[in-house]
């Protein structure tokens, strides 16, 4: 991709092409996702990191009292990958991005489930606008400084929900 290019993305090219990127990935990975339950991206980023235990990857998700086993099970295995995952109950991470090396940005209405990659229509735009990546990596680290949870430690929210009343 040029230094300034912008790429429009839909349905399964998403998925393929964010895979493609994610393959050349040399430093970071960093991504924001409200739920993960798309087995083939799990199953990519525990490879990469196996194939290259020094690629940092992290990982912001959501975490409220209906999230599924599905979801806690995808964020166990990343965290027992050795790959960073944060959860965040307010606000809500509805945002679904993903920033390689500082140098590929892809955001769009795609989530990271098996729906969106197989059966949806989804739309994403693909930029290696340095600006933007830096944009998002700002974000990304407040975000991640504020994090609730470390890891697989989802413990219920109801505590917290309960305090927020």
């Amino acid at each position: 991709m040029s230094s300034s290019a912008v790429e429009f993305l839909f349905n399964g090219g998403i998925w393929a092409k964010i895979m493609e990127q994610l393959d050349q990935a040399n430093a970071e990975i960093l991504m924001i996702f409200p739920w993960i339950t798309y087995d083939g991206l799990v199953e990519k980023l525990v490879e990469l990191k196996t194939r290259n235990p020094a690629l940092r990857i992290k990982i912001l998700t959501g975490i409220n009292p209906q999230s599924n086993d599905l979801h806690r099970e995808s964020v166990r295995k990343l965290d027992e990958a050795g790959i960073q995952v944060r959860t965040i109950y307010r606000p809500f991470p509805h945002a679904k991005t993903i920033c390689i090396d500082g140098e590929v940005l892809v955001t769009g209405s795609m989530n990271a489930s098996f729906n969106a990659a197989q059966w949806n229509f989804e739309c994403a735009l693909m930029t290696s606008t340095k600006t933007e990546c830096d944009k998002f990596h700002e974000l990304f680290s407040t975000m991640w400084d504020e994090a609730l949870f470390h890891g697989a430690n989802l413990r219920s929210t109801q505590a917290q929900t309960e305090d927020d009343a």
